[in-house]
């Protein structure tokens, strides 16, 4: 896992709400060609997602399920990386 000083955010909105996820930098890269290539565990900063990560606003379980259908950390960020936007600085 990447720190938290190091780690950027990924994020994607939907039905209104944003979610996102603690990134590594280094790896948004390698992700963006291949997602397979990345493991999950090495690429995120923590196993949450937030509504606000800066902040340490957290959506609920509820919510969790509702927008991904899990609560699966693995497939929840797979989907928010593919389908959001990553904000490197």
């Amino acid at each position: 896992m990447v720190s938290l000083d190091a780690a950027v955010l990924a994020r994607w909105e939907y039905g209104g709400k944003r979610f996102e996820v603690l990134c590594d930098p280094e790896l948004v890269d390698k992700f963006k060609a291949n997602p397979s290539d990345v493991n999950i565990d090495q690429f995120l900063a923590t196993d949450e997602v937030w509504h606000d990560a800066r902040g340490g606003d957290r959506p609920t379980e509820e919510a969790i399920e509702n927008t991904f259908g899990t609560q699966d950390i693995t497939e929840i960020a797979t989907k928010i990386l593919e389908k959001g936007s990553i904000q490197l600085t």
